[in-house]
């Protein structure tokens, strides 16, 4: 992520997907606590995008994590 940070000027789709794939991974490797942000920042890029799938996606893993 942080040559996204780095390089992205915007908070792009790009910038997004890729918080999505880090959040998967995080929670393949069971460690849903760490994948909690990058779930919260691809909510909050697909939700401003208008990308109502990736929002819906984002709100179901964040919801079960804290079940």
């Amino acid at each position: 992520m942080s040559v996204y940070e780095q390089t992205e000027t915007d908070k792009s789709l790009n910038f997004a997907n890729t918080a999505r794939l880090i959040a998967l991974a995080m929670e393949g490797m069971e460690r849903s606590h760490e994948a909690r942000p990058y779930w919260e920042e691809a909510r909050d890029i697909y939700d401003i995008n208008g990308v109502k799938a990736g929002v819906d996606e984002c709100d179901a893993h964040l919801s079960a994590a804290t079940d």
